[in-house]
């Protein structure tokens, strides 16, 4: 899956912001499938300032969008919402997070003014895929 960028003009409040952003995480890959794959949300400056300014640090933002991506099993199992994907109907009343523990990357991109931030999404994780590998880069 290649980069999409997620626009959120709106939001003032870290609260609302992480919330936007984890509307658009759900849909990675499938809004019905959790923890088999991760991906990188990459904020954008002013999307990063609205966190910054509420005192939320990397591993708050991560928690409240974490948070607000644990899916109901009843909304995700196979056949709910008209869609054939989705988990086994033994998964119907446990709640499943979007993304497994660490799966979900955060990085700070820099750049000109707009309220945009990005998502890459992508890669099967664990046994069957890989581990992603970041590196600062530095001027």
């Amino acid at each position: 899956e290649g980069p999409r960028c997620v626009v959120d003009q709106l939001a003032r409040e870290p609260q609302h912001l992480a919330q936007s952003l984890a509307a658009c995480l759900r849909t990675v890959h499938h809004p019905k499938l959790p923890f088999a794959f991760d991906a990188m949300l990459i904020l954008g400056p002013e999307h990063a300032r609205v966190f910054a300014q509420a005192n939320w640090g990397r591993e708050r933002v991560l928690q409240e969008i974490n948070d607000r991506l644990q899916l109901p099993g009843a909304e995700i199992v196979r056949g709910a919402g008209g869609m054939a994907e989705g988990v086994q109907e033994a998964f119907k009343d446990a709640t499943l997070p979007k993304f497994r523990s660490g799966g979900l990357l955060l990085v700070h991109a820099g750049g000109d003014a707009g309220l945009f931030s990005a998502i890459i999404g992508g890669w099967a994780n664990g046994s069957l895929g890989s581990d992603p590998v970041t590196k600062l880069v530095t001027a």
